[in-house]
Parts: structure tokens; sequence; C-alpha cells
């Protein structure tokens, strides 16, 4: 059975009433039709919900999300520790003392998500994008706002990257562009 909040205190405020009416859409039990239907309650006849309600009937879900956050800071902290994928440049920290003084946990994790969004979003040399005439793979990136590419018919372009859209696609070319810059 799902559970729903019903703000008694207001309505009971507002008007002065001891009963509420609560209203569903089911489906009838003799016709399988969907049906509205509606049921009043007094006041007394509702739970109230509160941290022993929370406390006795999702305990253990709280528990885990509890054990979550948890191993989810140690995982942090050893990333932290051992710079793992340079953790410390990320939160612009020189050492790990000045990380851990710096920020919080929930702060280093917003920062390091938000750092990861990005870099997941980042246009990369080889990155197969919709462009404005179709299908493309990135061949050069100019500066942060201006990025090449190449159509397979040869044709190219160039754009803001904002305006392109990563397929999920990648091409290994930025090996192959390397050896013919540096082919004698």
């Amino acid at each position: 059975m799902s559970k729903y909040i019903i703000d008694t205190e207001t309505w009971a405020n507002l008007f002065e009433v001891q009963r509420v009416g609560v209203y569903g859409i089911g489906n009838d039990i003799v016709t399988d039709e969907k049906t509205v239907w509606s049921r009043m309650f007094s006041l007394d006849e509702l739970e109230e919900l509160n941290s022993d309600y929370i406390n006795e009937n999702f305990g253990s879900l709280q528990d885990e999300a509890y054990q979550a956050g948890l191993d989810k800071a140690w995982q942090l902290a050893e990333d932290v520790i051992y710079n793992r994928g340079n953790v410390l440049d990320i939160l612009n920290c020189a050492t790990v003392g000045a990380a851990f003084d710096k920020y919080s946990a929930r702060q280093a994790l917003d920062i390091l998500e938000e750092y990861e969004s990005k870099q997941k979003d980042r246009i990369e040399v080889g990155d197969e994008v919709i462009a404005p005439c179709g299908k493309a793979v990135v061949t050069l990136i100019e500066t942060d706002d201006l990025v090449h590419y190449l159509y397979s018919g040869g044709d190219y372009g160039y754009i803001e990257p904002q305006k392109l859209k990563k397929t999920g696609k990648h091409y290994d070319i930025a090996s192959i562009l390397e050896a013919m810059r540096t082919h004698d």
C-alpha cells in the first residue's frame, strides 16, 4: 500500500473540521473499470507521520542511506589522500591538508561531480558530433570557443562547441592526425 501525506493541521485550522476527505482514481473491484472514489476520515483515524513512525517503518532505508553516505565520504577521502584523478588540482589545493581545511565532504563532492559532468560533456578530437549538416568527427579544438569538424564526404566546418551535440561515438583519429603532422 502506498503512503501519502495529508496536511490535516492546515485544514483543521482553516475550516475547523475534524474530518478529511480523500479522493482517488482506481479500478472498480467488480467491473475492473476506472472509477473515482472518495472516503472521509476522522482526524483520529489518521496516523501521524513523525520521526517515530519513520524510524519504525523506514529505519532500514535510513540505515542504508547513512551507510551509502559513509562509503561515499570514505571514497572521497581516499581520492584526496592518494590524489586519484588529480583531485587536488580539481579542488585547487596544493596539499591534502589544504583540501580538508578548505572544504567539507559535501562541498568537495559537489565540486568533483560538477567537474565530472563537464568532462563528460566536453568535446574532444575524435568525437562524433551532430553538426549543422549532419554527423561529423571533431578534428581540431582550436580554442575553447572554436572546434573544427569533418563530414564523411570531405566537407568541413568550424563552430562553437556548445552548438555541437555528441553522439557518444569516438574515433581514434588523434593518433592518425599526429602521425601526419610528424611524418617526414
